[in-house]
């Protein structure tokens, strides 16, 4: 008699739901196929073309097709290296950078080596709890408050720290901030440094919108725990190379274990990042391109435009928000004005999308209680390549700008202020 085994699913994994953002993206284009229009506000992907010179490297190391070293291309580790040096002043030795196929990769990779309790500022970016799960870390939130920009703040940090002596603990701070677009000071930078430092809490630096700032460069918690802290980065936003899976984990020499121990991770997963990527990604990191400068200078002053003017047209509508230091997004709270009407954020975001054709991801995503009526919303839907081809550093932008060069960001946000209009 043949035995027929019915299929098991690992019971810890079935709570898990397909990433949020991921969703809306499919689920907007799904709408758009059938004739709708869809102002896609929910998807955080860079609207530029990859600067020229490193797609230009790409062609010429196609037929590339050779293993690489697990922890990465040494000329590219190098390249990593001499640029933080130059540009950050940050001294990482090449042996301990680590290349993989995005960043988000190498955050799961950190969260499968390191046996601690992960730390999570609520909101958080919508794959680091699942991210958890998938590889059995513990986590726990830390709210925080729309008065302080969503930040966490180093009381926060300290207060639950305390609470449980006996626990190690890892910390994953993204800032650049997805979702909110805020950006931490250099005191609270510090302050957060000496409560870890006080209590062994490694830091994992989420830095992947690091070079997208909007005022002045943005310090590192490197720069003031250098010896606890991993900072992770990579093409996918500053370099519009999102598909391209190229990440970084950047580690001191004090984790030199915790290296170790990624590279036997790395050799029975993913074996190595892209080889023909890897040799393009050489020429982002060269720290004496005037090209790749101007590059960001140039998205830079586009993408504050668009983060200063979403916020701007948000708050006269009534919504708090606050102002962007870097990134794509801003974080609105709905709840002042449109209480009476939703009690969950999702409600709020499948309404909106329904009934006035754009799209948010909403608070719940990231982490926060269902009934905090926030969403996030990234002012990216433009084309990018148009834009870039066209600007001009010697005059500023406006609504003739906007009109001709962002027409989506203005038009998404008159569909948010009509649609509030109609319903409150």
């Amino acid at each position: 008699m043949i035995k027929h085994q019915t299929l098991a699913l690992n019971k810890r994994l079935i709570q898990l739901k397909a990433s949020p953002t991921l969703a809306i993206n499919e689920l907007s284009a799904k709408l758009i196929d059938q004739g709708k229009k869809v102002i896609r506000f929910g998807f955080g992907q860079s609207p530029f073309p990859v600067p020229d010179q490193v797609v230009e490297a790409l062609q010429k190391h196609s037929g590339r097709k050779e293993y690489l070293p697990v922890q990465g291309l040494q000329k590219l580790r190098t390249a990593v290296s001499d640029y933080y040096k130059v540009n950050a002043q940050l001294t990482f030795h090449p042996d301990r950078i680590h290349v993989g196929p995005g960043s988000k990769e190498l955050i799961y990779q950190l969260l499968l080596a390191i046996d601690a309790t992960l730390l999570l500022p609520r909101p958080s970016w919508v794959s680091y709890a699942p991210q958890a799960i998938l590889s059995n870390t513990p986590y726990q939130w830390i709210d925080t408050f729309r008065e302080n920009d969503w930040k966490v703040t180093a009381q926060d940090i300290e207060s639950l720290v305390l609470a449980q002596p006996d626990q190690n603990f890892v910390i994953l701070l993204n800032y650049p901030n997805n979702p909110v677009g805020h950006i931490y000071s250099q005191e609270e930078i510090i302050q957060i440094s000496e409560v870890c430092r006080s209590h062994q809490i490694i830091v994992i630096a989420d830095e992947i919108y690091h070079e997208i700032y909007f005022k002045q460069s943005i310090p590192s918690f490197s720069t003031y725990l250098p010896e606890r802290t991993i900072i992770t980065t990579g093409l996918s936003k500053w370099c519009g190379a999102g598909g391209w899976r190229l990440g970084l984990a950047l580690l001191p020499e004090s984790l030199k274990p915790l290296s170790d121990l990624l590279l036997k991770i790395a050799s029975e997963t993913y074996t190595c990042a892209s080889t023909p990527i890897q040799y393009a990604a050489v020429y982002a990191y060269q720290t004496h391109s005037e090209e790749i400068e101007q590059y960001k200078r140039t998205t830079r002053a586009i993408l504050k435009f668009l983060g200063d003017y979403s916020v701007e047209r948000l708050r006269k509508i009534g919504l708090k928000v606050a102002r962007p230091g870097g990134g794509f997004y801003v974080y609105p709270d709905f709840s002042d004005i449109l209480r009476s009407k939703f009690n969950k954020s999702a409600d709020l975001c499948n309404a909106l999308l329904e009934e006035a054709g754009v799209a948010l991801l909403p608070g719940v995503a990231f982490g926060q209680l269902e009934n905090t009526l926030t969403a996030r919303l990234s002012f990216v839907d433009f084309d990018g390549a148009h834009a870039l081809a066209h600007f001009d550093h010697r005059k500023e932008m406006d609504s003739g700008w906007l009109e001709k060069y962002a027409p989506n960001v203005r038009d998404g946000l008159d569909r948010i202020e009509r649609w509030i209009n109609q319903i409150r």
